[in-house]
């Protein structure tokens, strides 16, 4: 009740506006995580950010057997949401995040892209790209120096998440290296074969059932 009020106050005052949901919780059924959904897009939110619910090891959950759903419910779960979200007129741009027209998160969007940030406060980080050279901004005073190849890895990391996935010319021009030169050929050609990956001349990326097997697509694409 408190987090519905909250969102009518927010929808009275505000133009633009996101919300955060988990899904695949423990026993969780099709027909909860549907009505969740129905609730977020019948207030007309703008933009919805979707995390499956993970259990780590040595959390206070994990001490108490807690569980999410196992992999194979969960992702019915996410081809359920792409399929409602669609629907509904919100468009997937990245792995867990769903928009309305011209509603994608523009800061996000320069992290996932890799382009330069800096982090103001507490814990917080950056990447700066100065004189041709490559930082990682960890504190106000402190920055590390990174190569092209740990850079390139990077922007593989946070650009395959996105539903344009990698320009091959903004890999270049971010971190020097040709992308076809850096990545493993015979596992991307296998990954295409799969149905997991869409690789041509200018971009490569993520099919739907790809997106859910992103950490292997990325790890296999960096080996």
């Amino acid at each position: 009740k408190k987090a519905i009020s909250s969102i009518e106050e927010v929808i009275k005052n505000f133009d633009n506006h996101s919300i955060d949901m988990m899904y695949a919780l423990p026993d969780q059924s099709k027909q909860n995580w549907l009505t969740q959904l129905s609730l977020a897009t019948n207030f007309g939110l703008k933009h919805i950010s979707l995390y499956q619910l993970m259990i780590e090891e040595n959390t206070v959950f994990y001490k108490k057997g807690i569980k999410g759903l196992d992999e194979e419910k969960a992702n019915e779960l996410y081809l359920l949401t792409e399929d409602y979200l669609n629907a509904k007129g919100y468009q997937r741009y990245e792995v867990s995040n769903y928009s309305q027209p011209n509603f994608q998160s523009v800061h996000n969007k320069a992290y996932w892209l890799g382009k330069d940030y800096i982090g103001i406060g507490k814990s917080a980080h950056g990447r700066l790209k100065i004189d041709n050279k490559h930082y990682a901004l960890t504190d106000r005073i402190n920055m590390e120096k990174l190569t092209n190849e740990e850079r390139a890895e990077e922007l593989i990391i946070m650009n395959l998440r996105l539903t344009e996935g990698i320009s091959k010319q903004n890999f270049y021009q971010i971190c020097g290296i040709n992308f076809d030169d850096f990545v493993n050929k015979d596992f991307a050609k296998e990954a295409v074969n799969k149905g997991l990956l869409i690789n041509n001349r200018d971009t490569i990326k993520a099919t739907l059932q790809g997106f859910m097997l992103l950490d292997y697509l990325i790890l296999g694409l960096c080996s």
